[in-house]
């Protein structure tokens, strides 16, 4: 928790279609790395993903901002900025964004994003980072259908 008491209790990856969840992880510790994520190929034929972030606050925040920007192979490819704004001290809050699929033929492979894709989010209250996660580079693994089958084999 930072001296702002902002605090990442947790982050949520859903197909919005199913509501599949294919990744959630409770607790974050608020500045220091991620561990490595590993992800489901289907997650990329999903037509949209969202991501859900729920923090709570101790202060108030006035002006609080998420920035989210994607590394492939060192350089940014995507960038997002949310403005959440007021946090009321003692509050638990969500944010959560959809991003749509540019289509099929439209995405980078799997086998190019396995290893070669990172996440840097940061949550910015006016220009004072409270919270920032660096996460390694994000692995692509075999559908778990695709991993039963080959153990079956």
């Amino acid at each position: 928790m930072t001296e702002t008491g902002f605090k990442v209790e947790s982050i949520r990856m859903r197909d919005c279609a199913t509501k599949k969840v294919f990744f959630q992880e409770q607790g974050w510790e608020t500045i220091k790395p991620l561990r490595e994520m590993h992800l489901e190929k289907a997650l990329l034929e999903c037509e949209s993903v969202a991501t859900e972030y729920t923090f709570s606050v101790d202060t108030e925040l006035e002006d609080l901002k998420l920035v989210q920007q994607m590394l492939m192979m060192g350089n940014v490819i995507e960038e997002f900025k949310f403005e959440f704004g007021f946090a009321m001290p003692g509050s638990t809050n969500s944010f959560e964004s959809i991003i749509y699929s540019a289509g099929k033929g439209n995405m980078y492979p799997p086998e190019l994003l396995s290893g070669n894709l990172q996440t840097i989010v940061t949550f910015v209250d006016g220009d004072k980072v409270v919270g920032e996660k660096i996460s390694p580079r994000r692995k692509t693994v075999p559908d778990m259908q695709e991993k039963q089958d080959e153990l079956t084999k």
